[in-house]
Order: structure tokens, then C-alpha cells, then sequence
């Protein structure tokens, strides 16, 4: 079986500096750190995906919000990501 690995607060950074260009960056890191927890309480990979992308957008971790995050880390159709 594989082990899943799950995104860190400092992958979910690391992105958002790639992306978000000249916008500010963190306005929470504990809520940040809440968010990429969430998705270690389910144990199907849609569940989990669900869960992330939930809790990022609820805890506002982000100082504009996750949106700059969310076409590099949403999959296809076909299961594949897009980054």
C-alpha cells in the first residue's frame, strides 16, 4: 500500500509566494497549520482533498484569501494535478 503524504504549511507557502506575486503573505500560521491537519482525519483521497481545500478556505489564513493557491493544487478530470 502507499503512504500518502500529505502537504505541509510550508508547501502550502511556498506556493502561495510562487503565485501570489507581490500580495502579503501569511495573516495566520496556526490557522494555517489547522488547515493542512483536517484532511489526516479521513482516509479516502477525496475526503481528504475536501478537507483541505474546506479548511483553507474557512480559517483564512491567507492575507487575500487561498485563492491564488487553488488551479496549481486542483486536479483534472483524470486524477492528475494541474502543477
Amino acid at each position: 500500500m502507499v503512504e500518502i503524504q500529505f502537504l505541509t504549511a510550508s508547501h502550502i507557502i511556498d506556493l502561495h509566494e510562487d503565485l501570489a506575486c507581490d500580495t502579503p503573505g501569511i495573516l495566520s500560521q496556526q490557522l494555517l497549520e489547522s488547515a493542512v491537519a483536517a484532511p489526516r482525519w479521513y482516509d479516502k483521497l477525496h475526503y481528504q482533498a475536501a478537507a483541505l481545500f474546506r479548511s483553507l478556505a474557512k480559517n483564512h489564513a491567507f492575507v487575500d484569501g487561498f485563492i491564488d493557491i487553488l488551479p496549481v493544487t486542483k486536479m483534472n478530470e483524470r486524477g492528475k494535478t494541474n502543477y
